[in-house]
């Protein structure tokens, strides 16, 4: 399966936009004040990397799995890359070991050195010769793997055993009864995690998001990382779709939901909250931003379906609704027939002549792509859930971006799952530029919520 982001050339998509606008579109004008080329080509990474303890957290789909640990195997080596670890492993949640797998994601990028060799759920590097492969290994004939050669299992990497081929082979377990009196050392707990709130610092990013166990329960979870790779620092309380501002002060506002309500705490430090109060009734996925001036605002989804703002007071209950984007509203030429939206996240920006501007990032449903061509037979394109972007110069009205969706997977050329919940966020680490767009992975319909994952930008704003 090819996995490739939306970006259209330029060109092409305005003379796309104009044949459009000439077949009876007739909306407002897509935004077209200044502009800086920052809201895409995006670059798919994948699932983020979520490690709670030894493990990190995957989609529920996948469930908690591991590699069975061989008899007298040593300690596995501290890492904090691939780079630090040997020719078969992985860095795994900072440690290096052989890695299991069920899916391609779990083996690294896709232009990476490791494959997944699924009948033995373990990534593997890719061969068709012995010289192919490190020192010690061989090629497997018909199976074109790389595995080490061994005469115990103490000549094996970290995960591995010596079987009676004379080659290190791993065996994949859930828990301790699977390894036949051995241990269990898993690599990954199962679990949905959603709604990214990411704030940069300088020893790196936070991030809140929620988590949902195996007994339904939502709660919000805190980690620290780099922007991609995440050790979870602790459960904060029960809620969802966490959204975290700084203050004036450097103190730290959070708006959340509670059931069909929303719900706000402060901390003097992100890490210690106070005990969460009513902000706003009847409304889902906040995003809070603080004005200039100091003025807390909201946006959610209302009762209606549109991305509404609300102003805060210093209490952060918020009320004054305006509607800042709608379906119908959301519209382009090139993403006509948008009916839903969700997941707003509102970002400040400078624009390139220094005035402030706001962006909003949100997840619609609607058909990006014309029908396509199965066995002969034009075949219309489901509606999907993908990324868009609108603009703001006033803090309170939105125009759509004139090339949404901005982020839009597609595989086998013609399937496009869903995305959902965007979040951004720009980096500045030794001078490498980056931004990242957070957002929960689903099928096409939204239902079946898959995991959290990431892509970059090498683009940076002004």
């Amino acid at each position: 399966m090819r996995i490739r982001t939306r970006t259209l050339p330029r060109t092409l998509a305005l003379i796309v936009t104009l044949v459009l606008a000439g077949c009876g579109f007739e909306r407002a004008a897509p935004y077209a004040g200044a502009r800086i080329p920052d809201v895409g080509p995006w670059t798919d990474l994948g699932p983020l990397v979520l490690c709670d303890g030894p493990a990190h957290i995957v989609a529920p789909s996948l469930g908690t799995a591991g590699l069975c640990t061989p008899s007298g195997s040593a300690a596995p080596t501290a890492c904090a890359s691939d780079a630090d670890c040997r020719s078969r492993e992985r860095c795994l949640c900072g440690s290096c070991s052989v890695a299991l797998c069920d899916s391609a994601d779990e083996c690294g990028p896709p232009d990476g050195p490791l494959v997944c060799t699924f009948a033995d759920r373990r990534c593997d590097h890719a061969c068709d010769t012995d010289d192919q492969c490190a020192r010690g290994e061989r090629c497997v004939p018909g199976r074109h793997v790389c595995r080490g050669t061994c005469a115990s299992t103490a000549d094996c990497q970290h995960g591995e055993r010596c079987d009676a081929t004379g080659l290190c082979a791993t065996t994949a377990c859930a828990a301790d009864a699977d390894c036949g009196g051995l241990a269990c050392a898993r690599q990954r707990e199962s679990g949905l995690v959603a709604h990214a709130s990411p704030l940069a610092g300088s020893d790196g990013v936070t991030l809140y998001f929620d988590h949902t166990g195996d007994d339904g329960v939502a709660a919000i979870w805190r980690a620290l990382g780099d922007g991609t790779h995440f050790t979870v620092d602790h459960m904060l309380f029960p809620g969802a779709a966490p959204s975290v501002a700084r203050l004036p002060d450097g103190s730290f506002a959070m708006i959340f939901a509670g059931g069909a309500s929303l719900f706000a705490a402060r901390s003097p430090d992100g890490v210690a909250w106070s005990t969460p109060t009513p902000a706003l009734g009847n409304a889902r996925s906040p995003s809070l931003v603080i004005a200039p001036d100091g003025t807390p605002l909201l946006w959610a989804v209302d009762p209606d379906g549109n991305l509404t703002r609300f102003v805060g007071t210093p209490d952060l209950v918020f009320t004054t609704p305006v509607v800042a984007l709608s379906p119908v509203t959301a519209r382009t030429p090139l993403w006509p027939d948008i009916d839903a939206l969700d997941g707003p996240f509102v970002e400040p920006y400078g624009d390139a002549d220094g005035s402030p501007r706001l962006r909003l990032w949100f997840a619609a449903h609607g058909t990006e792509s014309g029908p396509s061509s199965q066995f002969g037979t034009p075949t219309p394109t489901p509606p999907d859930w993908s990324i868009g972007v609108a603009v703001s110069t006033d803090y309170a009205t939105f125009t759509p971006d004139a090339y949404d969706p901005v982020f839009d997977r597609v595989s086998d050329f013609i399937n496009h799952p869903g995305e959902l919940d965007p979040s951004v966020l720009s980096l500045d680490a030794n001078h490498d530029h980056r931004r990242l767009l957070y957002y929960r992975r689903a099928k096409a319909d939204g239902s079946a919520a898959d995991t959290l994952a990431v892509a970059t930008s090498p683009v940076q704003p002004n």
